[in-house]
């Protein structure tokens, strides 16, 4: 259930999610049902795993 209506998904495990030079490693997500979204979403599970993340002058800013 979400503030749009009830969605499907599927929990997976990545095994790996790549970013210009960041490489995370077993991240967990999920995958939803074709069409659900117009783009794909860069969730806490990948970013609590780096040293730090921001945004500054609408830019999101990562370290590994």
């Amino acid at each position: 259930q979400t503030a749009n209506g009830i969605g499907k998904a599927a929990p997976v495990t990545l095994e790996r999610v790549v970013i210009g030079s960041i490489t995370v490693r077993n991240v967990e997500a999920a995958v939803s049902e074709p069409g659900a979204l117009r783009t794909n979403l860069l969730g806490m599970s990948f970013l609590k795993r780096l040293q730090r993340f921001e945004v500054r002058a609408g830019r999101l800013v990562l370290q590994e």
